[in-house]
């Protein structure tokens, strides 16, 4: 697409100079250097943005890593609860509380009335 563009305008200046040699070869060679210098210019931003982007990734990959090891941390010094559901007769409200046989009864925590717990261990 710039090469295209490069070409089209080499040749309307061509056209527009006619047989003035030097001063042809003059613009020709300054038009080149301008193109090389922002081509230069477009690739070492190009270049920078790929080492930031870089940086960045290892960043990303880093606090990855660091999230991986906290979760795995957290989940080790974590005890698993067994949960039991639960429905208060009185007002219907369903909430989980930690299995422990050794509790016959609870408050439900929504409308205070005391509620007689069966775990049903028949096992």
């Amino acid at each position: 697409m710039i090469s295209k563009k490069y070409n089209e305008i080499i040749k309307k200046l061509e056209n527009k100079i006619g047989d003035d040699k030097e001063l042809l070869d003059f613009v020709k060679s300054q038009i080149s250097d301008l193109t090389l210098s922002y081509t230069a210019d477009i690739e070492s931003n190009i270049k920078k943005y790929e080492r930031k982007i870089d940086k960045l990734e290892d960043k990303i990959t880093n606090i990855e890593n660091l999230v991986t090891k906290i979760e795995k941390d957290f989940i080790e010094d974590t005890v698993p609860l067994d949960l039991e559901p639960i429905t208060c007769p009185y007002c219907n409200f369903n909430f989980l509380i930690e299995y422990d046989s050794s509790k016959n009864e609870m408050r439900c925590p929504e409308c205070d009335n005391i509620i007689s717990l069966d775990w049903g261990d028949e096992d």
